[in-house]
């Protein structure tokens, strides 16, 4: 049955299993039965590439006839050229991430936005990192006509040297919330924040 259609040099995905066989062919209907590469799906890997001029890949008859082989990579334009080794370099990165972590990778290396939040290092178990914030722990619940929308970047909710502390009133009157990130997990990084919120904040959440 139809699953998908995956552009040049882009991916797709679905839900599978092992022992689950698909083929790929041309995106038309007069050639629908012209098969390209099968795949059966293997424990373990998530990744499976259509690559028709890699002459390290073996390849079916009718992809040679196609595509023309390793040969036929002298037709592509230059950007066509440029997306092609773009995911070359992708396959490779892949392969070296999962041979790191055991993960496969499932996106494209080099265009994968960057964090939008800083990420602190966990180069080793129990390794410390200290975090300031001038937003200190409510000591009091403050009354509803008080909060307001929380702004939805953190540049937005960001407060500058002199910006007034929200809803001070009812917070702690220390300068400053000191917290350390205690690691627990290098890959994935995974923190332990101790004492992170209030007998107070931890009231309101569980209401």
């Amino acid at each position: 049955s139809f699953n998908s259609v995956c552009k040049p040099f882009n991916s797709c995905g679905t839900a599978t299993f092992p022992g689950h066989s698909f083929y790929i062919t041309p995106n038309n209907d007069a050639e629908a039965n012209i098969i390209l590469q099968r795949i059966t799906v293997q424990d373990g890997e998530c990744l499976y590439m259509f690559d028709p001029y890699d002459e390290n890949i073996p390849q079916s008859d009718q992809s040679v006839k196609r595509y023309g082989g390793d040969s036929g990579l002298k037709r592509l334009n230059s950007d066509e050229r440029e997306q092609y080794f773009l995911q070359k370099q992708n396959i490779d990165f892949a392969r070296q991430y999962k041979a790191f972590t055991g993960a496969d990778w499932l996106t494209v290396y080099t265009n994968r936005d960057r964090p939008s939040h800083k990420m602190w290092p966990a180069d080793h178990f129990g390794q410390d990192n200290w975090v300031t914030s001038k937003e200190t722990h409510f000591v009091k619940l403050p009354p509803k006509n008080l909060l307001e929308k929380v702004p939805d970047t953190a540049s937005e909710r960001r407060l500058g040297p002199n910006d007034p502390r929200p809803l001070a009133d009812y917070r702690s009157s220390q300068k400053d919330l000191n917290m350390k990130l205690t690691a627990l997990s290098i890959a994935p990084r995974a923190f332990e924040i101790k004492n992170f919120l209030s007998k107070v904040e931890v009231a309101h959440i569980i209401q």
